[in-house]
């Protein structure tokens, strides 16, 4: 008696032989109006086209890293000239009589000083 394994490879043989055989019978009648759900592309029994070579890798040059030399800030100190002191005339005071202020004592109420307070306190 034939053991499973064998049983299933036939099997599988049986299948796959006739699922090529449907598969080139539709390949060769595409159907007329193909609907949204259908790939236009290729048949489902038509081989993948062969792929095109890869293009060559590019390589790309490695950088070198080069030594660029910084220069040095230049510092420039000034000379320093010597000071000559011009002779300059000294202002003289002058006095202007100044009349005095007079004096006028004017009476606060208690609510004009309440106010004042809380004006002093915003500013």
């Amino acid at each position: 008696m034939p053991s499973k394994r064998k049983k299933n490879k036939r099997r599988m043989r049986r299948v796959q032989a006739q699922r090529r055989a449907l598969e080139e019978q539709y390949a060769g009648q595409p159907p007329v109006k193909a609907g949204p759900g259908i790939a236009v592309g290729a048949p489902p029994a038509a081989k993948p086209a062969a792929k095109a070579p890869k293009p060559a890798p590019v390589k790309i040059p490695e950088v070198v890293p080069v030594a660029v030399p910084i220069p040095a800030p230049v510092v420039e100190i000034p000379k320093e000239e010597p000071v000559v002191q011009e002779p300059v005339a000294e202002p003289v005071p002058v006095r202007v009589a100044t009349p005095e202020p007079e004096v006028v004592v004017l009476e606060q109420t208690p609510e004009v000083a309440v106010v004042e307070e809380a004006a002093q306190r915003r500013s």
